[in-house]
């Protein structure tokens, strides 16, 4: 028996929350699911980390959770990374349930070439609907593109699996929110000459957020906002200035997506062109949220500091982000 797990499974406990439309039973259960059938015995350890942490009921021998009520995102990564005493570390989120042989195809893949430092899997929303299909355009094109990610892209923190002995023991650096850590852990590795592998059949299915308002807002938001990563100490204008320069960024480039990424992903020219009319709601509505923003200034203060952890006009307790 060995004394230490070959795989750990890091699951952050917070994503679900976004919804609530995926119950703690269910989002524990897929993840187990695929997990049993890797391996029943000591070689994986569990480790559920942050505020909303399922009951013991649900847990295995294997599992472990970390209570960390005042950490977000990317610092429940890291926790769960430092915890961790497997030779892998698997990181999962909450809204995510993984493809059948995730595991498996994982670990053969870091056992065949030692010197990968990690390796990262598509992704695509839960659903077969057309918005679920456009979304998942949107949201993970490039994944179905690129061979690598040393081009300006980032390996997804929800569909990843590390070396533990290669990376820091913190392995999404000091991003402790929504943004920057992907980034980091993907550009770490890169120019350190070991790329994260894409491995088309490491799949991972996460919650659509296409009929959910929340999610479909947080998820554009953080697109829109995301610049301010880059201007810590911007004042409030800039920071709008930003903002609505972002809605424009993000519809010229979703057009551009769905007619490029689309191709590849049985979404084609007919689809991309039925999509132009969503498009444009999405972008009057993300216009309209934003303008809400302006004359309401709690929101946007609450909104920025629930993804990089800072009010606008503030320091950000997340460094600057360059390029790959």
């Amino acid at each position: 028996m060995p004394t230490k797990p070959i795989i750990s499974v890091v699951i952050e406990t917070g994503t679900r929350a976004l919804t609530d439309s995926i119950s703690v039973e269910e989002s524990v259960g897929r993840h187990l699911e695929e997990i049993r059938k890797f391996s029943k015995g000591p070689e994986v350890e569990v480790l559920f980390v942050g505020a909303q942490l399922p009951p013991n009921s649900l847990m295995q021998k294997n599992c472990r959770c970390l209570s960390l009520p005042q950490v977000g995102y990317y610092g429940w990564k890291n926790a769960g990374a430092k915890a961790a005493r497997g030779k892998y570390i698997v990181f999962w989120d909450s809204d995510c349930r993984p493809g059948k042989g995730y595991l498996k195809k994982a670990v053969e893949t870091l056992e065949k070439n030692r010197r990968l430092w990690g390796v990262t899997g598509i992704s695509q929303y839960d659903g077969d609907t057309y918005l679920t299909r456009l979304n998942t355009v949107l949201s993970f094109g490039y994944l179905y593109q690129d061979e690598d990610f040393t081009t300006g892209h980032a390996a997804l923190s929800h569909n990843v699996v590390i070396r533990k002995s290669k990376l820091p023991q913190e392995p999404f650096g000091p991003y402790s929110y929504r943004v920057g850590g992907d980034f980091h852990l993907t550009r770490m590795a890169a120019r350190a000459g070991h790329p994260l592998k894409l491995v088309r059949e490491m799949r991972i299915f996460h919650e659509d957020p296409s009929f959910s308002l929340s999610a479909l807002l947080e998820r554009h938001l953080r697109g829109i906002f995301e610049p301010q990563l880059f201007k810590p100490q911007g004042s409030r204008l800039e920071v709008m200035a930003l903002a609505f320069r972002g809605v424009a960024g993000m519809t010229k480039g979703w057009i551009v997506k769905v007619f490029t990424y689309g191709k590849r992903m049985e979404f084609g020219t007919f689809d991309a062109i039925l999509s132009l009319p969503v498009l444009m709601v999405y972008s009057l509505l993300d216009l309209f949220v934003v303008m809400v923003m302006v004359l309401y200034q709690p929101l946007l203060d609450k909104l920025i500091t629930h993804h990089i952890g800072s009010k606008p006009g503030t320091p950000s307790p997340s460094p600057k982000l360059d390029p790959i």
